[in-house]
């Protein structure tokens, strides 16, 4: 469960290597999302001076969740476990503790986002409502709206690609280290104990993690947000007809839908480079 709770740190270090070498040209990259200017730009929309930071109970969860686990993780190694307390095991699990609430943290962000740009779609809702009959400007709009969540798309598609293969892995090494303990007949029954209190602990990361990713994004896919603005748009009593406000989103359309499939060439050619390397790898051993 070390890689679920580092991949973050991960996202994070990816974008400020990327800030570091701009492009003359900006682009459309998950790793803007995680930049400053791009997450004042986001609060702008959510009115916190006179609404509050949006989403405090589940702030509260996002941090308490891990605060939890890592206090019981603590307790086993301390207090139920037989070993010696040393410095180790205590630096151990205060180093846990941190990534799991940095990492509730970053999950927490993944949710501020989410709730800006739905913010932001109703403000653009109305804005279309009350000056539908420039088109123009509004197909200006909604394409710089739909350049942002291109950008939050791609981090949330990415991030749920490499913490869904680890939350896998993660099952089928507990349920194979259960097998392998209920087994055992070797086992006394202070480590049976520890066995089960680190069963329940890992069982505990693998359901909070799958809980606060499902609520931060609003499900497995964030694009619903944008697609129920665009349905929203379509279904407007307006003077102008449905074709005509449809051509307002093509080029937003067309922006979402090369930005997906260009983070799928990227990840496919990722994932082609790292089989290859490990396949010289092996015929160098041989």
């Amino acid at each position: 469960m070390l890689v679920l709770l580092s991949t973050h740190y991960i996202f994070v270090i990816c974008s400020k290597i990327r800030s570091l070498f701009k492009a003359a040209t900006p682009r459309l990259c998950w790793a803007t999302t995680l930049n400053v200017r791009y997450l004042i730009k986001r609060a702008q929309f959510l009115d916190m001076p006179r609404r509050g930071l949006p989403g405090a109970p589940f702030l509260l969860i996002c941090v308490g969740c891990p605060l939890l686990i890592a206090l019981y993780r603590l307790v086993i190694f301390l207090c139920i476990s037989t070993c010696d307390v040393s410095v180790y095991s205590v630096s151990q699990s205060l180093v846990g503790a941190v990534f799991m609430v940095n990492w509730g943290l970053f999950l927490y962000l993944i949710y501020f986002v989410r709730h800006s740009f739905q913010c932001q779609f109703n403000l653009l809702l109305s804005y279309i409502k009350d000056f539908g009959d420039d088109l123009q400007r509004c197909r200006a709009m909604i394409l710089n709206a739909a350049a942002d969540f291109s950008c939050y798309q791609q981090i949330c598609t990415l991030y749920l690609a490499l913490t869904f293969p680890v939350i896998v892995i993660a099952v089928v090494a507990n349920l194979t280290v259960d097998y392998v303990f209920n087994a055992s007949k070797c086992l006394d029954k202070q480590s049976q104990l520890i066995a089960n209190h680190l069963a329940i602990c890992a069982w505990s990361v693998i359901g909070v993690s799958l809980l606060l990713c499902s609520i931060a994004m609003g499900g497995l896919k964030v694009r619903y947000i944008w697609e129920n603005f665009v349905e929203n748009v379509l279904i407007m009593k307006s003077g102008k007809s449905k074709l005509l406000r449809k051509e307002l989103f093509q080029d937003a359309e067309y922006l979402l839908r090369e930005s997906s499939l260009l983070l799928k060439l990227s990840f496919s050619q990722f994932l082609a480079s790292t089989l290859d390397s490990n396949l010289v790898y092996k015929m160098s051993l041989c």
